[in-house]
């Protein structure tokens, strides 16, 4: 056997040197597995059930039906520091969240976090806002059996079922620190690329405080300059 060092290579590959075809599908090589994606499906289900959406399962990206957001405020990132920096904290992210919802429309949140405290207190403070808005997760809107289900899952595969449904939100949020966030991001803005969609994401950076990527289907807050830097270069879509 021989063993070799590898110094760390996330988003260290170019890959957008590589021909299109190559880069827009290598990433897709890793398929979701078909439990998590049966989750993802069942709380799309009874979120357009809850809510009274006009939901069309076959559309990859769900026009006017709901914002989603990943609210990445948890304990971890509050340690690491993350959260201290500008435009970083529980109210930006919120504020931020809550703004790009309602610029366009949508009075409906699917959140992202691993903290249900932070949830319930992000559903709190929209449910307050003026006009009040609801937000709703995976573990509110899943029935007792499918709950049973995703809590058998690890912590990360029960990511994945947010990961599903917050790819086919009409609009998403998200936060600069957070690969999960902007992979999805990513990956909108190429199924946007793939349909003729011509923007330019990163230009909303020198137009607005505290926003890095924005294509009009996709808004990551906050600003890290070593993430901007190498996640367009990097990142498979």
């Amino acid at each position: 056997m021989v063993l070799v060092n590898v110094g760390r290579t996330l988003w260290e590959v170019d890959t957008r040197s590589l021909p299109p075809g190559f880069r827009r599908n290598f990433g897709q090589l890793l398929r979701i597995n078909p439990t998590i994606r049966r989750l993802a499906a069942m709380v799309v289900e009874r979120l357009a059930d809850e809510r009274q959406l006009m939901i069309d399962p076959k559309r990859p990206i769900l026009p006017q039906a709901f914002y989603g957001a990943h609210l990445r405020t948890e304990a971890d990132a509050q340690a690491i520091g993350w959260l201290s920096e500008p435009n970083t904290n529980f109210s930006a992210q919120t504020d931020a969240y809550i703004a790009h919802a309602l610029a366009h429309g949508l009075t409906t949140l699917y959140v992202s976090s691993g903290s249900s405290e932070e949830i319930s207190r992000f559903a709190t403070k929209a449910a307050a806002h003026a006009p009040p808005l609801t937000v709703l997760s995976k573990h509110s809107l899943l029935s007792p059996q499918a709950l049973r289900d995703l809590n058998a899952l690890t912590w990360d595969q029960q990511a994945l079922v947010d990961y599903e449904v917050l790819h086919r939100a009409s609009v998403f949020g998200g936060f600069v620190k957070s690969s999960f966030s902007f992979n999805i991001a990513i990956t909108r803005a190429q199924w946007g690329e793939d349909r003729g969609r011509v923007v330019e994401p990163w230009s909303v950076s020198h137009r607005e405080i505290g926003v890095a990527f924005d294509d009009g289907l996709s808004r990551v807050v906050g600003r890290d300059g070593w993430h901007e830097g190498r996640i367009p270069r990097g990142m498979w879509p």
